[in-house]
């Protein structure tokens, strides 16, 4: 897979506010722009592995919309983008599964 080239570790980057930039962008179709936000999205959340305190944690409550919006668009390439993103992170830091669950009424009805 390609990789990108950061100019700054992931992991000091300020997460809260680009790792809804990076969800947002699993809604392009076209390339670059699908490869950076997915390669993007799983070079940051693997550099947050082990750290405290946690850089995902954080993230939950402004990652919802961004993941509902890509739940709305009904594309299977997209909803599949946001769902393995999702799961990373929670293989990643499982503390965020947790915090998800408050919000399970704003993502799963896209699934009925």
């Amino acid at each position: 897979a390609p990789g990108l080239e950061w100019k700054v570790e992931p992991e000091r980057l300020d997460y809260v506010y680009h790792l809804p930039i990076f969800f947002d962008g699993l809604l392009e179709r076209a390339e670059p722009f699908t490869t950076i936000a997915t390669v993007g999205l799983r070079d940051m959340i693997n550099a947050a592995r082990g750290k405290e305190p946690s850089l995902l944690r954080p993230t939950i409550p402004v990652i919802i919309v961004p993941i509902r919006r890509c739940f709305q668009t009904r594309d299977n390439v997209i909803m599949a983008r946001a769902i393995n993103m999702l799961q990373l992170i929670i293989r990643t830091d499982p503390g965020c599964g947790e915090l998800l669950v408050p919000y399970y009424r704003q993502l799963l009805p896209t699934f009925n």
